[in-house]
């Protein structure tokens, strides 16, 4: 034997290791195939481990010599988790684990008297070290209920809970509204043919006997009379079951598990060794305790969830699933939050639930504010779906779920939340002034007037906004690779999402779902930025072919240039650099791009309305700005410059953004006896510089572009689009767009007022980020058409060739066509 601690743990692991591979199957074709000699020596001693885990007298007599440590227990069931969810054990081999199982875990459970359900005895499961300093699991319950719904989750193909269990479950859980289920459970009679008839019954038992456990709160009390009839019967029928089937199938030395020949007499009380009752207080207030409930509130919670085909109906039966899941997760939330700060709920998280309990958690959400449900039922969910924001930072994410996600607490579902919140403090209750504990979370029942009302539906709306634009990021920096048709679904998603981003951006100036402040604002600006660029990524990784099919799709784009230049158009900005220029940059460049990108793919107009040339008008209104100042300084009549923003004062508190009530309103400046219209809201002497550099650099990039394509000379042959209108139209789509920005440059160098004495350009005024930017724009428009003059001199060169070698001149439009474009 090993004679140091960590030589004998090593030992240990690495006879678990051995005992797991001698049983894992080796016969895929089998199913049903039972171990050899030697895998079924070792299935018997694990099944013995298992058994002789809990405390009590039959264990300390009989399979004491069985009995191993408490982490090599754990690392055992872990490994077989492992095994079970990987699928390496046959079906005869993870039976005999499950009855096993099921052994050590009814030995914890009673039948409560009054309501004919079963209980998970919780005094049970621990026991006191230091007379009640600390306390300990006597049993690794939390691990042994793991492994027994992984095989049952094996064995029923993913479907361990069918709905008749899930209405027993439910019938015990916090937040039913339904009639008292029977539960039902009874023994089975052992024997061959009733397999189905006991698995069924004690996971049915040992789930509702934790859901009951989790819901009532003094489960510790011995005042409640409990019945062990239904367990020992239960306990009867597998140990039957059982020695038929190892003793039918090996007549030998060790062939069967010693935990099959103890005496299971109803006599003996396995109750024996349950935690005093002066010690329940300090149990209650354990830290062990508190992630033992947490652990068992998971376990319910992924039973209700395996089979969640069901749940995504948005049926009364799904609805009162998804009720009772998320009373159960504020159980979860409550415990955790009297934790110590050094602990936390991540600890015991469950990855692979939270995401699919989040997808429909916001859908579940999203029907609850939409039906006018009630304030305390939503408050529940939504500070819920708010705790999975902190807890799923890992998770892998899709565009589908954080769409869905996002939609949860979009713009219809703050109005429907305000007026929820109205009906329930106006018409009800009245505003409350007793604050919350320290501990708690935000909360929409602890609201003490309208203002703070709106406080709340801005900070949950930063948080789901927040979570998906991380969301984004995630999804962009993820090296999944997708199908093709997973991609085209994607894109589809995102360009609904852009277009859902930008009208509810709009739509929060209007003051009906929590005004916009300038966090808001921000937010708003980065995730529409980040969904922009996600839909360049796909632009760029699709086939021609594919996008010619949801071209269609593409008008979004168009409605949210639109709704994005009203933004800028007629909302106060407040002067600030990073909403100008973002602000900006999507309407006259990144959004255009991609519908000018898409078309020079497929090779035809995608859409036929007229395409706003936004960038211009800015350049215009820049002009303006620039002429206004220049004449109010020649004229010295400073009272004609703009007026002072009179709440410039909020810039600096972040205040909310006031919906303005004269939007885009023209004022007049008398120049020279001439009426002078103003410029645009957010066009000011200050910002004036940033609008122009933005205009520029759009310049530049819609150039830059032409210029790789003329460059290479090596011009794309429309493949999808035969019709000569529909690349012709493209043509002078494309002629206009460039002809429309020569234009504008050329006005860059126009006089600013040519009455004057003073001879004065609008390029000698800009900053010198602008003339850099100018001086760049200037620069790719040159090169673009230097390599179009030579592309159309080497083009008429090849013709001539080939007519004077009497060869038959081909006509290449598309080698003609784009160099001639960009004059």
């Amino acid at each position: 034997m090993p004679s140091t601690p960590s030589a004998m743990k090593d030992a240990l692991n690495f006879a678990v290791d051995c005992l797991c591979t001698l049983i894992e199957k080796h016969d895929p074709s089998n199913d049903c195939s039972i171990p050899d000699e030697y895998g079924l020596e070792a299935l018997v001693m694990i099944s013995d481990i298992i058994a002789s885990s809990c405390s009590s007298p039959l264990v300390s007599a009989k399979m004491s010599s069985t009995r191993v440590p408490r982490v090599v227990l754990s690392r055992l069931l872990e490994e077989f988790i492992t095994a079970v969810n990987n699928s390496r054990l046959n079906e005869w081999a993870s039976r005999r684990l499950l009855r096993s199982c099921y052994f050590v875990l009814l030995k914890f459970f009673e039948t409560e008297v009054e309501s004919s359900s079963s209980v998970l005895m919780i005094r049970r499961v621990f026991r006191s070290t230091s007379n009640g300093a600390t306390f300990q699991i006597t049993t690794d319950v939390v691990a042994i209920l793991q492994l027994t719904m992984s095989i049952q989750n094996s064995l029923n193909k993913g479907e361990a809970v069918d709905s008749s269990l899930t209405r027993q479950i439910l019938s015990v859980l916090p937040g039913n509204t339904s009639p008292n289920v029977n539960s039902g459970i009874v023994g089975s009679g052992g024997g061959e043919k009733s397999i189905a008839d006991i698995d069924s019954a004690c996971v049915a038992f040992l789930l509702q006997g934790v859901a009951k456990a989790i819901q009532i709160v003094d489960t510790f009390s011995q005042a409640v009379n409990f019945d062990s009839t239904v367990k020992q019967q239960l306990i009867h029928d597998i140990v039957q079951a059982e020695r038929v089937h190892y003793r039918n199938e090996k007549q030998q030395k060790n062939s069967s598990p010693s935990w099959l020949d103890v005496d299971h007499s109803p006599q003996i009380n396995d109750g024996y060794n349950d935690l005093p009752g002066h010690l329940v207080d300090g149990l209650k207030t354990s830290g062990e305790y508190k992630n033992f409930y947490a652990s068992m509130c998971n376990i319910v919670i992924q039973a209700l969830l395996s089979g969640d085909e069901m749940l995504d109906e948005g049926s009364e039966f799904s609805s009162e699933v998804l009720r009772c899941l998320h009373h159960l997760l504020g159980r979860r939330q409550k415990v955790y939050s009297e934790r110590d700060s050094t602990n936390s709920l991540q600890d015991s998280s469950f990855d692979d639930t939270s995401r699919r309990l989040l997808d429909l958690s916001s859908q579940y959400l999203q029907r609850l504010l939409l039906s006018n449900a009630e304030l305390p039922e939503i408050d529940l969910v939504l500070r819920n779906v708010l705790q999975f924001c902190d807890e799923s930072e890992s998770l892998v994410v899709s565009i589908a779920s954080t769409y869905n996600f996002y939609r949860s607490l979009d713009d219809n579902s703050s109005q429907s939340l305000i007026s929820c919140i109205k009906k329930y403090y106006i018409d009800e209750v009245g505003w409350k002034r007793v604050k919350p504990k320290p501990n708690d979370s935000v909360s929409l029942l602890f609201i003490d007037s309208s203002d703070s009302m709106e406080e709340h539906v801005r900070y949950y709306r930063s948080i789901i906004l927040e979570k998906t634009s991380k969301d984004l990021t995630s999804i962009a920096a993820s090296t999944t690779v997708l199908s093709l048709e997973e991609r085209v679904t994607n894109l589809r998603v995102y360009l609904n999402l852009l277009l859902k981003l930008c009208e509810d951006w709009r739509a929060g100036f209007n003051g009906l779902s929590g005004r916009m402040d300038k966090l808001i604002f921000n937010i708003f600006l980065e995730i529409t930025d980040k969904c922009t660029d996600a839909i360049a990524s796909y632009i760029d990784h699709l086939p021609p072919k594919v996008l010619f099919e949801v071209k269609n799709n593409f008008v979004n784009v168009l409605h949210s240039i639109s709704t994005v230049w009203s933004i800028f158009r007629e909302e106060k900005l407040y002067g600030l650099a990073n909403h100008i220029k973002g602000t900006v940059r999507l309407c006259i460049d990144k959004m255009p791009q991609l519908l000018r990108r898409v078309e020079s793919l497929v090779g035809e107009v995608i859409i036929n309305e007229p395409a706003s040339n936004h960038s211009i008008t800015l350049l215009e209104q820049c002009f303006l700005q620039i002429k206004i100042g220049v004449v109010s300084e020649d004229t010295g009549d400073k009272a004609h410059n703009q007026k002072p923003n009179p709440d410039s004062e909020k810039l600096s508190t972040g205040a909310s953004f006031q919906p303005v009530e004269e939007k885009c309103q023209e004022r007049e400046f008398e120049v020279d006896d001439e009426k002078m219209p103003a410029t645009m809201l957010n066009i000011s002497p200050e910002s004036v510089e940033w609008v122009y550099t933005c205009v520029f650099t759009a310049f530049q990039k819609m150039w830059g572009d032409y210029y790789k394509l003329i460059s290479r000379g090596k011009f794309r042959r429309n493949a999808i689009t035969s019709s000569r209108k529909a690349s012709g139209a493209l043509m002078l789509r494309k002629r206009q767009e460039l002809s429309s920005t020569l234009a504008a440059m050329c006005n860059v160098f126009g006089e600013i007022d040519p009455s004057s004495t003073t001879s004065m350009l609008f390029a000698e005024q800009f900053s010198y980020q602008g003339k850099l930017a100018l001086c760049k724009c200037l620069e790719s428009i040159t090169m673009t058409l230097i390599s179009s003059i030579k592309n159309l001199n080497q083009y008429f060169q090849d013709d001539r060739k080939q007519r004077r070698q009497h060869q038959t001149a081909v006509f290449d439009k598309v080698k003609l066509g784009e160099p001639l474009i960009c004059f």
